[in-house]
């Protein structure tokens, strides 16, 4: 097979662009020709939706349209087309232009979705079940801002919970100006249930929330506080807002940092001894709302009643019916004596289900007094 030269190629080349130029220069003439349905449509106004047409916009088509005007000027007439120069000529002649719409293809609108509200969605959340032993529906997400950072997927409670957390925030940084983050800890999964390594956190009502620290602040991890390191201003405000209006059940804290929160709130803030009684816990003295538990200096736990959320399982069964609640574990303290085996024979089932509930190895030991899921069992809850 025989290769052109590059020459030849470019002679070709412009053969084809100037026939081109000739077709193109030839077809767009014959689109400018006009007939008589076109004249109609220009002055007579009659465009039917066979010929498309609205308005050509060739120049002798301005001037025969103005020569016509000057004509028809005493008689009041309507233009369907022209914007420019028959607009200026109607306004020199005194003729009014009512406007005019064209017929064309109507154009169906698209038509606007719309989102279906779920019927079985209950208006607030629900606590069933105590808060070691149960679960959360339609739950609230605490969600992280500038004032305070919540963990994902464990960001859950009730309502009560949720906005007695961002409210006692608020207080803080309207009474200390320049607040730091305050990081917040597990509260709830989505849907409660067990929680490990937390023995409660199971029913939106329980929350650890970190220290204010003057030294070493972290707005995400919860830090270890000391007697030096933390901001007892700012914490002792944000408990007095958890604990105003009977909002909290307890607080578990450490003994050491209790102290100093005590005596700012005795010295500083003046508040009598009466009504400190009823929120600290004297030694030796009835459990009240702040506790002393070993293993709190880092955070808060709070333990909300949510009287709203608790009180809404009796209308969620009401509306679901008992079908709706979750089998809850049913737990056996080991005895001496106890094996999986007999767990197993005891209570009817396998000893491979026993493994799969409690995260049992093959090698691990049962300790006398240690707690074991042996089943589940859905809570019975009467209709008041």
């Amino acid at each position: 097979m025989r290769l052109l030269s590059s020459k030849t190629g470019v002679r070709i080349g412009l053969v084809l662009i100037v026939a081109a130029s000739i077709v193109w220069s030839i077809v767009g003439y014959a689109d400018d020709t006009t007939d008589p349905i076109d004249y109609r449509c220009e002055f007579e106004g009659d465009c039917g939706l066979e010929n498309g047409l609205s308005s050509p916009s060739d120049l002798a088509w301005d001037a025969e349209i103005d020569q016509w005007l000057v004509a028809k000027s005493n008689d009041q007439l309507w233009f369907p087309g022209k914007k420019t120069q028959e607009a200026s000529i109607a306004s020199k002649i005194g003729v009014t232009r009512p406007s005019v719409v064209l017929k064309q293809d109507a154009v169906a609108p698209r038509p606007k979705k719309v989102q279906k509200k779920d019927k079985n969605r209950w208006p607030r959340s629900v606590s069933i079940g105590k808060p070691n032993r149960g679960w959360l529906a339609y739950p609230v997400r605490l969600e992280t801002s500038d004032r305070l950072t919540s963990r994902r997927h464990k960001n859950f409670g009730t309502q009560e919970m949720v906005q007695a957390i961002i409210d006692a925030v608020d207080a803080v940084h309207a009474e200390h100006p320049n607040t730091p983050i305050l990081p917040v800890g597990n509260l709830s999964r989505e849907h409660g249930g067990r929680f490990p390594p937390h023995k409660s956190h199971q029913s939106g009502r329980d929350a650890d929330i970190g220290y204010y620290l003057s030294e070493g602040h972290s707005p995400t991890r919860l830090k270890l506080a000391r007697t030096r390191t933390l901001d007892v201003p700012r914490t002792w405000t944000f408990i007095e807002s958890l604990v105003a209006d009977k909002k909290v059940e307890y607080i578990f804290s450490d003994r050491r940092l209790m102290r100093l929160l005590y005596r700012y709130a005795l010295n500083v803030k003046k508040i009598p001894k009466e009504r400190l009684h009823t929120i600290f816990q004297a030694p030796g003295g009835r459990p009240k709302i702040m506790r002393h538990l070993k293993g709190h200096a880092d955070h808060l736990h709070v333990r909300f009643y949510a009287p709203d959320s608790v009180a809404a399982v009796t209308q969620f069964i009401a509306k679901h019916g008992n079908q709706a609640l979750k089998p809850l574990p049913v737990y056996k303290r080991i005895k001496k004596g106890d094996s999986l085996w007999r767990l197993a024979k005891r209570h009817r089932v396998t000893v491979k289900k026993l493994r799969r509930w409690n995260r049992l190895r093959k090698d691990s030991n049962l300790r006398i007094g240690k707690k074991l899921i042996v089943g589940h069992k859905r809570p019975k809850i009467r209709l008041k």
